[in-house]
């Protein structure tokens, strides 16, 4: 089976968001007992370093490993913004500038 990067941290993350529970962080012990999270990660620390590299989360040092980092907490970040994201207009979002003034004819 091939292991697809994307569809991983993506999957990690509804669970991540799941366990928070409308927060921002879960314990990487909650994480790591979650049964249906067991079930669904070959590669759990895998997929948590990914996620990092990808800054969809955060979480002291490079690697989190049960029971040494059962009290570390993993911060859910927010998605980036970018100009992609704006629905206005370019025009309608710059300053709007006043016209030069018509030249006057020399006498």
């Amino acid at each position: 089976m091939a292991y697809h990067v994307e569809e991983e941290v993506s999957l990690l993350m509804q669970h991540l968001e799941r366990l928070a529970e409308g927060g921002a962080v879960v314990t990487f012990g909650r994480l790591f007992q979650d049964e249906v999270v067991e079930q669904t990660f070959e590669s759990l620390a895998g997929t948590l370093k990914a996620a990092k590299k990808r800054k969809y989360l955060n979480f002291p040092g490079h690697l989190l490993l049960f029971p040494t980092h059962a009290t570390t907490k993993i911060t859910i970040l927010p998605p980036p913004v970018t100009d992609d994201d704006d629905d206005t207009p370019a025009a309608a979002s710059a300053p709007a500038s006043t016209p030069a003034p018509a030249p006057t004819p020399a006498p």
